[in-house]
């Protein structure tokens, strides 16, 4: 099938009716979608089954997992939760029906997730604070310093942008405190594009952390571009607000001097946060 739309097309449909068939939608990647695309010259979609013990780890956690790892597509029952269901994308059509193809990718799932439980589990031991020291091993910049040495800016700015969002210092001050701990977590190294994500469940799970910090720490890593406004609760400004303020600020330590239009941009970038 040389067309890549229509390989595109025809991945789409078949993975939805699938998933249709089991009472359950495909949760929308279209980033994946296009890889996949990519990778197959004669797809067939298969639907395959998670052992229902890794069902406990975090679905971001299992999505992530089977994303990055296998090329698996999610699916989401009626309420958006995760099913233990997927469906993978063959490159021929098995004479069997795909029975072996898809147990011989379940074995290998087993195992990707085997490692995603224990890793959780192990995480679970300890708490966010406790990490808070191993930031030092990270370097944030070679100029500006580790991530503990941003973190302790963070901490430091947190009044006056508390104050000015109407944040609660103490909740504001711990999640500035906290924001970056997850990093030094099993889960946080292997997925960092989960953190903050899996920050808030060790925050909520083994730390006895205030919701508000939880959620607070999980929004702290929002993608450049979204709305400068604060989190609506009274921990919000501790990681976001004062992160955002902590890189233009650098940003305008390092770069901005050797350009005058620069130095306009990154006042300005520092004036919003």
């Amino acid at each position: 099938m040389l067309d890549p739309a229509e390989r595109r097309a025809l991945i789409a449909e078949r993975a939805a009716a699938l998933a249709a068939a089991e009472g359950l939608t495909v949760r929308q990647d279209d980033a994946l979608l296009d890889e996949v695309t990519g990778l197959v010259e004669w797809p067939v979609p298969m639907l395959g089954s998670i052992d229902p013990k890794f069902m406990d780890v975090p679905a971001e956690v299992l999505i992530t997992a089977m994303r990055a790892h296998q090329k698996y597509f999610s699916l989401v029952d009626a309420d958006g939760k995760l099913a233990p269901r997927f469906v993978l994308v063959a490159n021929t059509e098995a004479t069997d029906g795909g029975k072996a193809i898809v147990a011989g990718n379940e074995r290998v799932l087993r195992a990707r997730l085997s490692d995603a439980k224990f890793f959780w589990d192990e995480d679970r031991k300890r708490t966010l604070e406790s990490r808070v020291p191993k930031l030092a091993e990270r370097v944030f910049h070679a100029k500006l310093g580790s991530d503990l040495q941003r973190t302790e800016r963070l901490v430091g700015t947190r009044a006056d942008l508390g104050a000015a969002y109407g944040a609660d210092p103490n909740l504001a001050d711990r999640a500035a405190q906290l924001c970056k701990a997850d990093l030094m977590s099993a889960d946080g190294g292997r997925f960092p594009e989960l953190q903050g994500v899996m920050g808030r469940y060790y925050a909520l799970h083994n730390g006895g952390e205030p919701a508000e910090v939880a959620e607070a720490i999980r929004r702290a890593l929002f993608a450049a571009g979204a709305p400068d406004r604060p989190i609506p609760n009274g921990a919000g400004i501790g990681g976001r607000g004062t992160g955002r303020q902590d890189r233009h600020a650098g940003g305008f330590l390092l770069r901005s001097m050797r350009s005058p239009p620069g130095l306009v941009i990154r006042s300005r970038c520092v004036a919003r946060g």
